[in-house]
């Protein structure tokens, strides 16, 4: 189904066009027309939308942007990571993709007795909570396992770590397990390697919505590349990455328009067929996804922390790494009627109305093996 591009898209549009064009006194006008003085869960996608992107812009125009941090490290009254979890419950894109590579890494899992888990944005533990515990069931579990998590976000790491080694208790396997609280950029291969336990444990690497948030060090975020060439150096037999699949990482206006409008315009649509109350609903909207909107429309450049590129970039950027995709698994998912999914080697795409809006990308440093 392609996009609907509504009246207050168009004027979003040709406000951009002014503002490009020094016109701020016209911008601020149409600005203004857009945002609402009230906003329920009456109001439609498109003006909640076209209001939130409004409001921001016009930190634009008045020139009020300001610096920000990763919004899953700001100190809002609800912490962002904690919105992430509720919607899980109405996005099934989002535990379908944790779902997705934990049945990839336990098919390319092969009896081996140590295994070492590198999962970049662990958040409060549930995607790795769950992926131990399947393993644990497997018919060859392993003897010994490492768990890695590396994520700034993280609201307790004490608690986070109570939380495993209670697990633990009921787990065949010896487990051990640390935590820390720095991005990902901050590591080199050396610090790296000196988390990880030396040959025989067979290295599998998880980051889940995460990487989209690393910032533009360099030229075309050649960063990104060189981050993924890094973890490809430390020869994992996976590699997997969830990731939304749209386009707002470029610098212009109207290109992060276009990509936001399209994302998060079908975003809204799948939060509006969950179960949720209507307050619940915008609640959703305004407060995780309204934090996103503002941050791609009103943060200074260098600040911005959601800078989403498509699926495509992503294939590129593990190709330019050295990495290679992995052999095609066909998950087992629950999604509505409105959702579907294709998979293939590497790559696995989560659809609603035949739109991609998330991607599951999985890659290994290894040559691909037959089945």
């Amino acid at each position: 189904m392609s996009m609907i591009w509504p009246e207050q898209y168009e004027l979003l549009r040709t406000i951009v066009w002014q503002m490009n064009s020094h016109r701020e006194r016209l911008a601020k006008q149409g600005l203004s027309r857009l945002v609402l003085a009230r906003v329920d869960s009456s109001t439609s996608n498109p003006e909640l939308l076209s209001h939130i992107i409004a409001e921001s812009l016009l930190k634009r125009v008045d020139r009020a942007l300001h610096e920000s941090k990763n919004i899953y490290v700001e100190r809002f009254e609800i912490p962002q990571i904690r919105l992430f979890y509720q919607l899980m419950r109405a996005i099934p894109f989002i535990e379908a993709a944790h779902d997705a590579a934990n049945q990839c890494f336990l098919e390319h899992h092969r009896g081996e007795p140590e295994l070492c888990l590198l999962d970049i944005g662990i958040g409060q533990g549930h995607q790795m909570m769950r992926l131990l515990t399947q393993l644990d069931l497997q018919p060859s579990p392993p003897k010994r396992v490492r768990l890695v998590g590396i994520d700034p976000g993280i609201l307790d790491p004490v608690a986070l770590r109570a939380q495993f080694d209670a697990r633990a208790q009921s787990w065949s396997f010896d487990f051990d397990c640390e935590l820390l609280l720095d991005p990902i950029e901050d590591f080199d291969a050396a610090r790296l390697r000196a988390l990880l336990p030396s040959a025989p444990h067979v290295l599998f690497i998880n980051s889940a919505f995460s990487l989209h948030h690393s910032p533009p060090s360099s030229p075309n975020y050649a960063s990104r590349t060189e981050l993924l060439e890094l973890l490809g150096g430390l020869q994992p037999r996976l590699l997997i990455l969830g990731e939304p699949h749209s386009s707002h990482a470029s610098e212009e206006l109207g290109e992060r328009l276009a990509g936001a409008w399209q994302h998060f315009g079908h975003v809204f649509e799948l939060i509006d067929e969950s179960v949720f109350e209507p307050a619940s609903k915008l609640t959703l909207k305004l407060d995780f996804f309204g934090r996103e909107l503002r941050d791609l429309f009103g943060v200074a450049e260098p600040f911005r922390s959601e800078r989403h590129e498509t699926y495509l970039t992503w294939l590129e950027r593990l190709t330019r790494a050295g990495l290679v995709p992995a052999r095609c698994i066909q998950p087992s998912l629950a999604l509505p009627e409105s959702c579907s999914f294709d998979a293939s080697d590497g790559l696995l795409r989560l659809r609603y109305r035949n739109e991609v809006i998330v991607a599951v990308l999985a890659y290994t440093a290894h040559a691909m093996e037959s089945p």
